[in-house]
């Protein structure tokens, strides 16, 4: 599962993740979106021609973050339901995995 960490007023957070990889091969995380009532945000892993620093390796556990930058606060874009989808680079092809947030 993940998280989402920003503080009251920041017009960017990050989505913490623990990836598990159980496959055969290396995945990459190669980003993010949130979806949301107020609309839908796209988030990066890494600076471009750095995805290493996001590939999991066969049988290996990571913490990778996602960072998502706004226009406006994060709290006025974090209107429930909230909704993680992470993108991966699998062997077999792109891979789109969803996470339902809530608020704690």
């Amino acid at each position: 599962m993940g998280e989402l960490a920003g503080r009251a007023g920041a017009r960017e957070l990050s989505a913490q993740l623990t990836v598990h990889n159980t496959s055969l091969s290396a995945v990459v995380v190669a980003g993010g979106r949130i979806e949301t009532r107020a609309g839908s945000f796209r988030g990066e892993t890494a600076m471009p021609g750095d995805e290493g620093a996001y590939a999991v390796a066969p049988g290996e556990t990571r913490r990778v973050s996602i960072r998502f930058r706004f226009d406006r606060d994060a709290e006025e874009i974090l209107v429930e339901p909230v909704v993680l989808s992470v993108m991966l680079r699998t062997a077999s092809g792109p891979r789109e995995v969803t996470i339902p947030m809530r608020r704690e």
